[in-house]
């Protein structure tokens, strides 16, 4: 089953309870929250997620909402500091988007809600969107907005 078209749904309760968790957690680290937007994404200027009204309701829209806390809360790039390359760029690119899944997972087990029916779907999502990842990055030609966001990113500095 192609995971970008289920539409699993946990319960209201689990739904409400995972989603005001991490709500709460993006305004104590001063991070505005969307739910009901025309996109998804982080945007690192405004220090704003949205997340699309189409998967209000679904495992999808709490997994998107971990991962782009995870996008908020990353690490600069362990590459950024080298020359400018296409291959360098490739793979800041594929860095940043697994090191947002990790991030995201990691806020989840410090504010307690890492539950495994959580676990299920976010990995199930990982893995899906990272093959799409590597695919766009490495397979078709690298998508502008990707580069935007990574390497062009405002306020990037050297890896420590």
């Amino acid at each position: 089953m192609n995971y970008l078209k289920e539409k699993d749904k946990p319960s209201q309760k689990v739904y409400r309870e995972c989603i005001e968790a991490l709500c709460d957690w993006c305004e104590s680290n001063d991070i505005s929250v969307n739910l009901f937007s025309s996109s998804h994404g982080y945007d690192p200027d405004t220090h704003e997620i949205t997340l699309h009204h189409g998967s209000a309701g679904t495992w999808l829209h709490i997994v998107t909402l971990i991962h782009e806390i995870g996008h908020a809360v990353q690490p600069n790039s362990a590459f950024h500091s080298l020359r400018k390359s296409v291959k360098r760029d490739k793979a800041i690119i594929i860095e940043m988007e697994y090191t947002a899944w990790q991030c995201g997972w990691d806020v989840v087990k410090s504010i307690g809600i890492n539950t495994s029916d959580l676990w299920y779907h976010y990995s199930r999502a990982w893995m899906t969107y990272w093959s799409a990842y590597i695919q766009h990055v490495y397979v078709q030609e690298q998508h502008e907005v990707y580069s935007s966001i990574y390497i062009e990113r405002p306020g990037y500095t050297d890896y420590p």
